[in-house]
């Protein structure tokens, strides 16, 4: 049996604005003269058709011709989704997809129930593997010991065949080789998909009014927990390549997370408070008191650092959890990966914050409407800024957990 193994299409990505939806679709469908002229049986799609979770109808149009053409060709087709792509809009009709040859393999559910594709020599069995993140997967599959995304794929691999799980060992090995050092993250930061992005988002108005009711209710203390958790989910969400808010799901998880978030920044914020003490209880006049007003001036700028590294401290959380966030020589490593962005961040996420309480002007249901806004394009730049940061050395450690 010939096989093709192609990726990462990413169908409705633009460059600079600049729509490629055309030479997408011409140089996509110039695989199906390869399948003729190498007489493929199976085209082996392993994630991201599309560059959006929720894709244009163009581009779905584009994508649905490409795969016709494969098919026309004489291959029948395995589809996994990607971090890029929303698998329950992938896996829709799969049922009815796979009787002309298309096989869409999106549900964790499935992982051990295989595609059995039959050539002269008899069945091979193609077990489909789709992006699996990580909390979701371990919730699905039961897996509560399972952390990071190798841990989570080697439990979700142990019951496949032997030749497989070697397949699978051997891209983790891939990953986690040693690779010279990049340089310095680039500020590749779309501030208008920033902006933009919740309102692109599926059932984006039900998601703000949740976190509007969160808000409202925030004096009970769990549901301001849950909307804290819920934006350490949209940066992680933005982290690994997703443009759209994420479900309200795993509410347990996300109080969890909301948390220790506060938590963490109130660690930080500890040095900036002791520092402040003398200045308010003693006398400015004496001696002690301009001593204490250095002291005091010295909180402030511990402050204001805290919140300029806030980006690289919630970046360090989402990749190496509580203690990780505490971590202070991690944390500088991060931000000199690219200390000009790691600013330009910082600053964008007090602004946001300042922003958002412009809703004050419109009483209280403008700062439910404009806080939750703000904070997910804070927490959407911040998870491009964890992604964009996240030095190799990180990722390989990562693929070994």
């Amino acid at each position: 049996m010939r096989l093709l193994h192609t990726s990462d299409w990413h169908v409705g990505r633009t460059f600079h604005g600049r729509d490629l939806l055309a030479e997408q679709e011409a140089v996509l469908g110039g695989l199906a003269d390869v399948i003729a002229d190498e007489n493929v049986d199976v085209v082996v799609v392993s994630g991201d058709l599309y560059d959006r979770a929720v894709p244009s109808g163009e581009s779905v149009e584009a994508c649905v011709r490409v795969l016709a053409r494969l098919r026309a060709a004489g291959a029948r087709i395995v589809v996994i989704p990607g971090n890029h792509d929303s698998a329950p809009r992938v896996g829709a009709f799969a049922e009815f997809a796979a009787a002309g040859g298309l096989h869409l393999r999106t549900r964790i559910s499935q992982l051990h129930e295989p595609v059995l594709l039959a050539d002269e020599h008899g069945p091979v069995a193609f077990y489909g593997l789709p992006y699996l993140e990580p909390d979701p997967a371990r919730q699905v599959l039961r897996l509560p010991g399972a952390r990071g995304h190798a841990a989570v794929l080697g439990e979700a691999a142990i019951d496949l065949p032997d030749k497989l799980i070697t397949v699978v060992a051997a891209l983790l090995i891939a990953q986690g080789l040693p690779a010279r050092r990049a340089a310095a993250a680039s500020a590749d930061l779309d501030l208008g998909e920033a902006v933009t992005f919740v309102v692109r988002s599926n059932r984006w108005v039900r998601k703000l009014l949740i976190s509007a009711a969160c808000l409202l209710f925030f004096w009970l203390i769990v549901p301001f927990l849950l909307f804290v958790g819920y934006t350490v989910k949209v940066a992680r969400s933005a982290r690994s390549g997703s443009h759209e808010l994420p479900a309200w799901d795993h509410r347990w998880l996300m109080i969890k997370d909301g948390f220790n978030f506060l938590a963490i920044l109130l660690i930080w914020n500890i040095p900036a408070a002791l520092l402040s003490i003398p200045a308010a209880l003693v006398s400015e006049q004496s001696s002690v008191g301009e001593v204490a007003g250095i002291a005091a001036a010295g909180g402030s700028v511990w402050g204001l650092a805290v919140l300029l590294l806030e980006p690289a401290i919630i970046s360090q959380y989402m990749e190496r959890r509580f203690l990780g966030a505490l971590n202070p020589v991690a944390i500088i490593r991060r931000a000199r990966v690219n200390l000009a962005l790691t600013i330009v961040v910082g600053a964008l996420v007090v602004a946001l914050s300042t922003i958002s309480l412009i809703g004050v002007a419109a009483l209280l249901i403008g700062v439910l409407v404009t806080f939750p806004y703000a904070s997910f394009i804070s927490a959407y730049l911040i998870g491009r800024y964890a992604r964009l940061t996240e030095p190799l050395a990180s990722r390989a450690e990562a693929v070994d957990r």
